[in-house]
């Protein structure tokens, strides 16, 4: 069986992966959203893994690419990935969020997740911190982080006068609200737009917030877009190190100036145009008059900061194609 030495194949099993279609698209290369079902819902697991698995299985024998290139999570593509590489001597990389590392749900994959990262060509993370854990591993880490994006024009919101941040969210074991919530209680200058769907969310928390905080609920991506461009800065916290969230990428691609956690990773990428908090209210609600007191200067050094990041990510990745072309299979 042979494989075409010269294709590169792009997979994921989710219904939207930004990171995913930017790079494909950079490198040419088909890219394949496969996803079954009710998202995040763990019942019917077996039964979304064994239709998306099918899936990938007719796209890649169809294809039959030299490389592949796999998103984790979830844990199962990538064992697909290596089954397929080993059956037909290509080879295969693991794209692995900070996700696959550390969020609680993907815990019994990781000694798999090690396995087949051990074996894939390369594993791409975001950043230093992840690419140390894959080094202890006996891995091969490779570090690109997204691509800061080209967002499409979009109307305006309708936000209140004031102050306006938009606070991306989807409330995930790993985001501060009730810190949020409670710094917006002692910032009544600024409104506070929380995206994600409230059903993640318990009642009590979204029947006490505050006046000045309004949920979005879960916004298509065009009321999402009209959000981001409408509000004056844009604010994505993070309990967990070593995540760069999309959110963040999505404010310098509009120079809107960002409120970040200050995690290691995050201010080492995020080192202009960026006001980084501790995620408490107390630090929460200071890092907001920061940024409503020096929104200009911010949004300057966001726009310098943009167009560095998008060049830095071309050459990162045009290095990637290039070690992979030098290591094409055989037929």
């Amino acid at each position: 069986m042979t494989v075409n030495k010269e294709k590169v194949v792009v997979i994921g099993w989710q219904p939207l992966s930004r990171r995913g279609e930017s790079f494909s698209h950079y490198i040419e290369a088909p890219f394949y959203l496969i996803h079954y079902l009710k998202f995040k819902y763990p019942p019917i697991a077996p039964i979304k893994y064994l239709l998306q698995g099918g899936k990938t299985m007719e796209i890649l024998l169809r294809e039959r690419p030299g490389y592949l290139i796999v998103e984790n999570p979830p844990g199962v593509l990538p064992v697909l990935a290596y089954l397929y590489a080993k059956v037909f001597r290509a080879q295969f990389l693991i794209d692995a969020a900070t996700g696959a590392f550390f969020d609680p749900r993907w815990k019994w994959m990781k000694p798999i997740f090690k396995f087949v990262s051990r074996r894939a060509f390369a594993t791409i993370v975001t950043n230093n911190g992840l690419g140390e854990i894959l080094t202890d591993w006996g891995s091969r880490p490779y570090i690109l982080e997204d691509r800061i994006p080209s967002l499409p024009e979009a109307s305006d919101f309708g936000l209140k006068k004031g102050f306006n941040i938009a606070v991306v969210n989807t409330f995930s074991f790993d985001e501060p609200v009730k810190e949020i919530l409670a710094a917006a209680n002692l910032t009544p200058e600024a409104n506070f737009y929380i995206t994600g769907n409230t059903a993640h969310a318990s009642k009590e928390m979204i029947a006490a917030a505050p006046s000045n905080v309004t949920f979005t609920g879960y916004l298509p991506d065009s009321d999402y877009y009209s959000l981001l461009r409408s509000a004056a800065a844009v604010m994505v916290l993070c309990t967990v190190d070593y995540t760069l969230c999309c959110g963040m990428y999505e404010a310098a691609s509009l120079n809107k100036p960002l409120i970040a956690s200050d995690l290691s990773v995050v201010r080492a990428f995020f080192n202009r145009g960026t006001v980084h908090v501790r995620n408490t209210p107390e630090g929460i609600s200071e890092g907001v008059r920061n940024t409503i007191n020096q929104v200009d200067k911010l949004e300057e050094d966001m726009a310098q900061f943009r167009s560095e990041r998008r060049i830095e990510w071309d050459q990162k990745c045009d290095s990637l194609l290039g070690m992979m072309k030098d290591k094409y299979v055989a037929r």
